[in-house]
Formats: structure tokens, C-alpha cells, sequence
């Protein structure tokens, strides 16, 4: 897709934060490629097709760019500062001469009094945390009553002083502590357009989940958080910051308010689940004998497309590879379903490698692959390399994919599978698949916990971002599912 950034060039080079410093704590820097990229998370081009858009915060209008070249039926831009409508109108006006815009200069106290007009969908990048009077904000916003609500806004700052304060490196504690719900008051610093000089305004920061709890009170629930998506394509850029969707729902009012004593059982009864839940954790997840001895039933219940990701990988070994001596290698092999169909095939040259002795044991025909114990690749001239649901569980994935590169011959290719995503309505999905194989609830936690710490995960952009900067020269999405993505990858 052209980036409409680098044609529409003014709504870029007229913005103050191209040249603002980096701030950790949610400021960031303004070029072509983040906003384009940024954008197409949040606003894809089918969301906002023949859609109302208002945009509060608007600033230089980029937004307003985007969703008029993308179809929108119109856009209206709030901003406060005088000096920014005026220059967001002047590249409106240049580059979307047929008025299905306007720009309003308000506060959005003003324009919440003032305002008569409905939208499909409304825009709050970076509005919600200059007012400590975040929960008027939020019901402001939930009051026009539109179809979906895109905020993004800074962390409370609680999260880096703890960290910083105890010197805590634990991922998994810095995600607990980011579910915790609360408001932080602060003082924000801001540059004034008249005097040009830093000025504090009191600012509110919700958590994440305390936004959450606000939406939903006034009718809208969390649909998408685009927050580790935008993260992995610009971790400097996004740090501190989060991004999320919310659409509307309709709040069923109950028809009889349940009596104390009935809610004091559920409320029980809840506790014990979770106090059983914890009891049964039995530790960190490993490919071990219990494992291995079940894997293939194991995969069938928790890899969507196990079977079809597997012939696919052993359609495009025949596609590339005309001489079926060429040589092959299966990383993460496990009990050796994928080798034993390339086998069936005809294919002849055959490695598989896992750091599992007891997945290798569980392998029963051993003689038609040259199988190997070992936590690195194999160093060898490979035609074609097959990595399927593997590299998640390798914290340096970039150092192992540039193993690859090295070991692969040109215009050898790379099937990968792997993880992209753990998180909002694709997890869901991922759930009910679980459940539809005959997984439980308890199993799905379990198994959950045990992988705390055990999983790397990253977006499909970053791999494909990072293996044409390791130097393949083609990287395409040949399947994907719930949570899951598969790539063709060719040196």
C-alpha cells in the first residue's frame, strides 16, 4: 500500500513533533512512516469508508488526510491552538479541495456544549489525559453516541517509577501491574503557541483497564488494543503510550436484582475456581516425556490448522524444489509429523532438530531423516528450511533468523509459523478453538501459566520487517488463524 504520507507531504513537514525530542513517558516523534503505519492499525481504509469521522485533538489534520483519501464521507477536526487550524486547514484546502471537511477551533468543553452533529466514529489521539477531569471527558466523548471510539494516551507513570524505583526487570510483573485500575493525577508540561515556553496543566492518566471500566459504564466495550502492534514497529515511539479501540454495545438492565445471600454463593463458589486453578499450577511448560508421548493429539487441540500448515509447508518445498534430493531441514521437528510427509512426498535429503531428547525418542521411523539434539541450527547448505511453531520460544528470534539466512542457499525458502498475537478478539477466537477441540477452561489457564516468561511473542510486521532487513528478499502471509501467522519467505 502507498504511503499517503510521502504524497500528501505537508501534513508531515508542517508538524512541531517532527522535531520534538523523545519523552518516554508517551511523547513522540512525528515522521511518514509512523504515522502510516500507525494509521493503517488503527483506522484500516474499510473502517472509515463512507463513515463521519471526528477527530478531537486534531492538530495538523493527518488523520483528517487519511480518512479522506480512504473514502470517508467527511471530517470534522477540533483543536484548540489557533496556529495549528490554521495550518491544518491550508493542507486540507490544498490536497481535498471538495469541502467534505472542516476544521473547528475549540476546547472540547465548547465543542461537547456547542455540538448537534453525529458520527460513526470518533478519534482521541492524545486528548484524554490533558484535563483531570477524565471521567466528564469520557462521557462526553461516549455521549455523541457513534459506532466506535479509537483512543490513544500515556500510561500512568506509576509503572516506570515502580520499575525504575526497584530495579525490576520481570515482563510478566510489568503486564500484571498494567492491569491494575486506577487514575493517576499529574502535572503535564506542555509548550504554549503564544509564549512558546513549557506550561503545566493538570493531567489524569487511566490504566488501561480503569479506561476500560469507564467505557463500558457509559455502553461501549473494548474491541481491539492495537497498543503491542504499534509497540513492535516503533517500541522508541510508543513507549509509554497505549492505543485501543471500543465499540458499542447495548446494556442488557436486569430483570431482578439477585439477593445477597445468592451473590455471596457465586462469589464463593468463584474463589474456590480460582483458588483450584492455582493449586493445580504445576510449573513452567516443558516439551517433556508427557508431552511428547501425546504431542500430536496435543497439537490437533491447541494449533489451529495443524494438518493444513503442514501440507502447505510440504506444497511449497515441492513448488521451489524441482530435485528431490535437495536438502530439507525441520526445526523443531517434535515427534516428526511434517518430515515423515515430506518423506511420503518423495523428498530423500531430510534433517530435523529440536532441543527435546523425549520429543526425538517418541519419533518411530527414524531412518528416513537424519534427526539431531540441539538448541541451534545445524550449520549446512539448505534448499528449503521449515520452521513451524517454534521461534516464539526463542527469546533472540533475529540472531536464529539470521542463522538461517546464513545456512540457506539462494533462493532457498522459509516456511515460518509462528505466534503474532496474544491478545483481545483474536485470543478469544484462539479460546474457543481450544474449547472446541475439548480443551477446558481450567486447561486453557493452566497451560497459560505454565508459558509465562516461555513465549517471545511479536506482530507479523516484525517479521517482515526484520527478515528483509536480515536481506530475504521476499516475505508473504501464505495462511494465518486466530493468533496465529504462516510466512513464505525467500533469500
Amino acid at each position: 500500500m502507498e504511503n499517503i504520507f510521502d504524497v500528501y507531504s505537508d501534513f508531515i513537514t508542517t508538524d512541531q513533533r517532527t522535531q520534538r525530542p523523545f519523552n518516554k513517558f508517551g511523547s513522540y516523534t512525528v515522521t511518514s512512516y509512523f504515522q502510516f503505519i500507525r494509521h493503517q492499525i488503527i483506522l484500516p481504509p474499510d473502517l472509515i469508508k463512507n463513515k463521519k469521522v471526528l477527530d478531537l485533538g486534531s492538530c495538523f489534520a493527518a488523520s483528517g488526510a487519511w480518512c479522506l483519501h480512504h473514502g470517508a464521507d467527511k471530517y470534522v477536526g477540533v483543536e484548540l491552538q489557533n496556529s495549528f487550524c490554521n495550518q491544518s486547514k491550508k493542507n486540507l484546502e490544498k490536497y481535498f479541495p471538495n469541502g467534505n471537511w472542516e476544521v473547528r477551533q475549540q476546547s472540547l468543553t465548547d465543542f461537547f456544549n456547542t455540538n448537534t452533529e453525529k458520527f460513526d466514529i470518533v478519534i482521541a489521539l492524545g486528548v484524554i489525559y490533558q484535563s483531570v477531569h477524565v471521567e466528564n471527558t469520557i462521557k462526553n466523548i461516549c455521549s455523541l453516541d457513534c459506532k466506535q471510539v479509537i483512543i490513544e494516551t500515556a500510561y500512568p507513570r506509576l509503572f516506570d517509577t515502580v520499575l525504575e524505583q526497584h530495579n525490576i526487570q520481570d515482563i510478566a510483573l510489568l503486564n500484571r501491574l498494567q492491569t491494575l485500575s486506577f487514575i493517576e493525577y499529574k502535572n503535564y508540561f506542555m509548550v504554549s503557541e503564544t509564549t512558546n515556553q513549557r506550561v503545566a496543566i493538570e493531567s489524569a492518566l487511566p490504566s488501561l483497564s480503569a479506561l476500560e471500566i469507564l467505557m463500558r459504564s457509559f455502553g461501549y466495550k473494548l474491541e481491539n488494543n492495537y497498543t503491542e502492534l504499534i509497540k513492535s514497529n516503533f517500541p522508541k515511539n510508543f513507549e509509554g503510550r497505549y492505543s485501543c479501540s471500543f465499540i458499542k454495545y447495548i446494556i442488557k438492565p436486569l430483570d431482578v436484582l439477585p439477593s445477597f445471600e445468592e451473590s455471596y454463593k457465586k462469589e464463593n463458589k468463584l474463589l474456590e475456581s480460582i483458588s483450584s486453578e492455582i493449586n493445580s499450577y504445576e510449573g513452567s511448560w516443558i516439551f517433556d516425556k508427557s508431552v511428547a508421548s501425546v504431542f500430536v493429539q496435543h497439537a490437533e487441540q491447541h494449533i489451529p490448522k495443524y494438518y493444513e500448515v503442514i501440507e502447505q509447508s510440504v506444497q511449497m518445498c515441492e513448488y521451489f524444489i524441482k530435485n528431490k534430493n535437495e536438502k530439507i531441514i525441520d526445526i523443531g521437528c517434535a515427534t516428526g509429523k511434517t518430515i515423515e510427509t515430506l518423506h511420503n512426498r518423495g523428498f530423500t535429503n531430510l534433517v530435523g532438530v529440536d532441543n527435546s531428547q523425549d520429543m526425538l525418542d517418541c519419533i518411530t521411523n527414524k531412518d528416513i531423516a537424519n534427526y539431531i539434539f540441539s538448541d541451534t541450527l545445524p550449520a549446512d547448505n539448505y534448499s528449503a528450511v521449515i520452521c513451524n511453531w517454534t521461534l516464539h520460544f526463542i527469546n533472540q528470534k533475529e540472531l536464529y533468523l539470521q542463522s538461517i539466512y546464513k545456512n540457506l542457499k539462494p533462493n532457498g525458502i522459509l516456511v515460518l509459523s509462528d505466534k503474532t498475537k496474544n491478545e483481545g478478539i483474536e485470543l478469544d477466537l484462539y479460546h474457543q478453538f481450544k474449547k472446541s477441540r475439548g480443551v477446558t477452561q481450567e486447561e486453557i489457564i493452566r497451560k497459560a501459566n505454565s508459558l509465562i516468561g516461555k513465549m517471545f511473542i511479536d506482530s507479523e510486521f516484525w517479521y517482515i520487517e526484520t527478515c528483509k532487513r536480515i536481506g530475504f528478499s521476499e516475505v508473504s502471509i501464505i495462511n494465518s488463524a486466530p493468533c496465529f501467522t504462516t510466512f513464505l519467505i525467500v533469500k
